[in-house]
């Protein structure tokens, strides 16, 4: 069965922690970031490497923000030490949207190495692995162009929303083989999504993103880069398991505004403060933010994204120590691990 918010508040008041931990693996596999994404035994390898390192209770694969683009034939510049990046947009007009619709994401190599990945993962591992697809109207960007993308919902919204309907075609042909090898969770990465008013996301990304949530048998958590709060209320009723913001954001102000089924998700920032700083501040962070969240059982320890390639191995120990300690010193025993259907301690 997917994993489900009653899933993660039967654990309450033990805290949950899944940073999101891939890129950073580089630094011990000494290999580059380019190469480990392609290569399904390198990433594989890598991931496993972090779950025994850092024992989080839910393990990502490494980011990549291009897969469905890339497939969908936007050109894909790549990087040995950075993700890849979308270099081109392939949709300027109804034909090229045609000839992109006809397109099938899961015969790409890159979509079907990381189908591979997540599958042989999930069936060596005994801990839950996570997935990533990128957000119906964050395709649509990549295939337009952001700033095309973001005029036309002004200018020629029709024309708008026949992209975002291909994208999300496409993304719920990869999000369900996902589910189907065995990811879940599933991050829906929607980082565009910050720029649109409340009525535009109504109109041009939570349709989208409530057909994936209907038909995608795995928990969804929707991600949103930026100052997301005048978005918050209509992200939660797109009916998403749990919600993934970011650093700027009041997760105990949050909690009061979505329901108890809606997972928050977050909130370390995973630059200023996982990169940049020592590892006694990221322990007072974690800290902190575990002390502020205590009344809320609608709640995931993470990263505010996914973390850099070079973030300190040290910091993220500090990331997970400070958890274990947080929960033994607050619930006086061993925590459980995650998949235990028992409630208390």
């Amino acid at each position: 069965m997917p994993m489900s918010p009653t899933d993660i508040r039967l654990h309450y008041p033990r805290r949950i922690a899944a940073p999101l931990v891939g890129a950073p693996g580089v630094q011990i596999t000494r290999e580059t970031l380019g190469a480990t994404i392609a290569d399904p035994q390198l990433h594989i390898r890598t991931i496993q490497i972090l779950s025994d390192l850092f024992r989080p209770d839910i393990i990502w694969p490494i980011m990549d923000l291009t897969l469905e683009a890339g497939a969908l034939g936007a050109p894909v510049k790549f990087d040995e030490h950075a993700p890849p990046s979308v270099s081109g947009h392939p949709v300027k007009s109804t034909d090229d949207l045609r000839k992109v619709a006809s397109v099938d994401v899961l015969s790409d190599p890159r979509i079907r190495a990381t189908l591979t990945t997540v599958d042989r993962t999930a069936k060596t591992l005994t801990l839950p692995v996570g997935g990533y697809v990128i957000g119906p109207f964050t395709l649509a960007g990549q295939l337009m162009g952001v700033t095309e993308a973001a005029m036309g919902t002004l200018d020629d919204p029709e024309f708008v929303k026949g992209v975002v309907e291909v994208s999300c075609d496409a993304i719920e042909r990869y999000a369900e083989s996902l589910a189907a090898v065995g990811a879940d969770p599933i991050v829906l990465l929607e980082p565009s999504a910050v720029m649109l008013s409340p009525m535009q996301f109504d109109e041009f990304s939570a349709p989208a993103i409530r057909r994936l949530v209907e038909r995608v048998p795995a928990m969804l958590i929707l991600h949103v880069c930026g100052n997301s709060a005048h978005l918050i209320d209509r992200m939660a009723a797109t009916g998403v398991g749990g919600l993934s913001l970011d650093a700027c954001l009041d997760f105990p102000a949050l909690a009061e505004r979505v329901s108890r089924d809606t997972i928050l998700v977050g909130n370390i920032d995973p630059v200023h403060t996982m990169v940049n700083e020592s590892p006694e501040t990221i322990r007072c962070a974690v800290w902190n933010l575990l002390d502020r969240m205590m009344p809320y059982d609608n709640f995931i320890l993470s990263t505010a994204c996914d973390l850099p390639p070079e973030t300190p191995l040290a910091n993220i120990h500090a990331f997970m120590e400070t958890r274990r300690e947080w929960n033994l010193r607050q619930l006086g025993s061993v925590p459980r691990v995650l998949g235990e259907r028992v409630v208390g301690c």
